[in-house]
């Protein structure tokens, strides 16, 4: 079997940070959110993965490489337009002759791979796709499934006047490769609302594995918030440490590349997003640095020492007025 994650999108709901990373480099307890997706896959076994790619492929390239850092062999489906979630699987033989199970490169989830491949192999399906059952199905792509969980109807995003309960479609399926062999799909081509809708009207065998393990899709700022809170490291409050604050002119038409240059001279395994650019330094220190104004930003740097505090501080006040003379 092997493994395909999906990682082309460009991930607009997540921006800023968006706008300077690809959404599976968006960090998650000091790794890329697809990391832990490709640390899960070799545990389970897959150790041949595919990683289909478009926007700011090459940051993703450079981060993983050929993937033998985390034991793994990484091939790249490179897309010079968008083709859409399966677009790019149909134009490669590979998955004419292996069965893939493919994954989101923007989900974080704890869904158990052994069991939904030993589930796909007991219902002899063709497809089978994880899903979970939530309170509010609204912003999700929707599963209706009859007694032996086969699916028989599949609707992306429905419009409810109301919360309504239901199984959602968490973006990991498990394909047998006669599914590339019976549709010939070419171009642009998503799983949703083209593959999985043909699949069912044709009666063929697509399951549902239904999951009640943890699943959140990173596709929002307040998603990730939820996931970083979840599963990051606890921050010790500022209170215990020692902290210097100081503003530094930024204005806003040069910020963003401000932010793009301190984003990538930073180690990603150093480096969290969340409510501003937090950077963990050595020794329990860390530096956070917001927008304070339209004109400026502000950081704040914290340490058990007062002089490191200040150091920091000062490095980072320097590096932002530098790196704005690249800017302009």
């Amino acid at each position: 079997m092997i493994g395909v994650i999906l990682a082309g999108g460009e991930g607009k709901r997540l921006r800023p940070y968006t706008s300077l990373i690809p959404k599976p480099l968006v960090p998650i307890g000091g790794k890329p959110v697809m990391e832990h997706t490709i640390n899960r896959l070799r545990e389970a076994g897959i150790t041949s993965i595919y990683i289909s790619t478009c926007y700011k492929s090459e940051q993703i390239q450079k981060y993983f490489q050929n993937g033998s850092r985390l034991g793994v062999e990484i091939t790249y489906l490179v897309e010079t337009e968008p083709l859409g979630t399966a677009g790019a699987l149909f134009k490669e033989p590979i998955f004419q002759k292996e069965t893939s199970i493919v994954i989101s490169g923007d989900s974080f989830s704890t869904i158990d791979i052994k069991d939904m491949i030993d589930y796909h192999r007991n219902q002899n399906a063709l497809v089978t796709l994880a899903i979970k059952k939530m309170n509010d199905i609204r912003q999700f792509g929707v599963c209706v499934v009859n007694e032996n969980q086969q699916i028989k109807k599949f609707e992306e995003k429905p419009e409810l006047p109301k919360e309504t309960e239901g199984y959602i479609n968490t973006g990991m399926y498990i394909l047998d490769p006669k599914v590339f062999l019976k549709h010939n799909l070419s171009g642009p081509v998503d799983f949703a609302t083209d593959l999985f809708p043909k699949i069912i009207e044709r009666n063929e065998a697509i399951y549902g594995y239904i999951t009640s393990e943890y699943w959140r899709d990173i596709g929002t700022h307040e998603e990730y918030e939820k996931i970083v809170k979840e599963h990051s490291n606890p921050i010790v409050h500022p209170s215990n440490r020692f902290v210097s604050r100081m503003v530094v002119d930024c204005p806003s038409h040069v910020r963003r590349t401000v932010l793009e240059l301190l984003i990538h001279s930073t180690p990603i395994e150093k480096l969290e997003i969340l409510h501003g650019i937090k950077i963990n330094h050595q020794d329990d220190c860390y530096t956070v640095i917001k927008n304070h104004s339209p004109s400026s930003v502000v950081i704040y740097s914290y340490s058990m020492k007062r002089s490191l505090s200040r150091e920091y501080a000062n490095y980072y006040y320097q590096k932002i007025q530098k790196w704005q003379k690249v800017a302009q």
